[in-house]
């Protein structure tokens, strides 16, 4: 798992990040 600012970690990039891994899985 790639270290995420702070300041970037928010609803929106667990989302993108949550999708990434989504599109990864499948």
């Amino acid at each position: 798992m790639p270290r995420w600012p702070q300041r970037n970690i928010n609803k929106d990039s667990v989302i993108d990040i949550s999708s990434r891994k989504d599109r990864k899985s499948n």
